[in-house]
């Protein structure tokens, strides 16, 4: 697994949805989407979601 760090970003796209932006190592950008507000976001990346999400792309979590 690679241990670079990846970093999260909540991003609004509308009223009522948001987004994260995911800025992983090489410069690679993904979007995890479908959240509410800026909570949802916070809610997320505090569970064990967060973890299953980089462990199911080689990052340690």
């Amino acid at each position: 697994m690679q241990d670079a760090q990846v970093v999260f970003e909540a991003e609004r796209v509308s009223a009522g949805n948001w987004r994260l932006v995911c800025h992983c190592p090489g410069g690679k950008i993904e979007y995890i989407t479908g959240f509410l507000d800026e909570q949802s976001t916070k809610n997320w990346l505090a569970t064990e979601h967060l973890d299953y999400w980089l462990k199911g792309r080689g990052y340690t979590a």
